[in-house]
């Protein structure tokens, strides 16, 4: 078969409306993807509650906070504490997937979403240099409306407080995880963050 040049340089036929509508979705879904995808690990992306094998290894107190979460937008913080591999971090960037798809769907409005770890905020102060203000790094977490924070009680002791404190006076809540006990997390981080954090969030312990 003979392919003739004319025939390659014919133009398509113009698009229907709905083939506008489906790239147009399919665009909105790449942008809010890779705006929620911003931080997180990339071994978790694939973190679904439609994946059977995966959910059932994760705590049942887990499994219950997070459903009421997304069942609520992602209002509140939610403070997750528990030893390693119960699936905090993953049952919370499941639910956040969640939020995707309600929102790609027009169920909910998008949140912006900002996921990092409490070692990342170390390096990004440490490394800033003095007298200009903020890292960038900061600036992103207090201005988003979704902050998950991982890691927490692991290594150096970041300036946690400040952030949550920041969004906490701006009815902002956040969200983070912990390896830690209850008791374990006062008295590392003191009394008056667990009382934001517990005031505009729920938490969990699975410890």
């Amino acid at each position: 078969m003979t392919t003739h040049l004319a025939d390659l340089l014919k133009l398509p036929p113009p698009a229907t409306d709905a083939e506008v509508a489906a790239w147009d979705r399919e665009r909105r879904q790449e942008t809010l993807v890779v705006q929620w995808h911003q931080g997180c690990p990339p071994d978790w992306r694939w973190a679904r509650w439609g994946n059977a094998k995966w959910a059932d290894r994760i705590h049942r107190a887990i499994v219950d906070a997070t459903t009421k979460w997304l069942c609520g937008h992602c209002e509140g913080g939610l403070v997750m504490l528990g030893p390693t591999g119960c699936g905090k971090s993953t049952a919370m960037l499941a639910s956040l997937r969640g939020a995707y798809r309600a929102a790609l769907n027009g169920t909910s409005p998008a949140p912006t979403f900002m996921w990092t770890t409490e070692a990342a905020l170390c390096s990004a102060s440490r490394q800033w240099p003095l007298g200009r203000g903020e890292p960038p790094l900061y600036d992103r977490c207090r201005a988003t409306d979704v902050v998950v924070v991982d890691e927490c009680g692991v290594g150096e002791k970041g300036t946690l407080f400040e952030l949550v404190n920041d969004r906490y006076e701006r009815g902002k809540a956040t969200s983070l995880t912990s390896g830690l006990t209850v008791d374990g997390f006062v008295a590392r981080y003191g009394a008056a963050l667990w009382r934001r954090l517990t005031e505009l969030g729920t938490v969990v312990d699975c410890g």
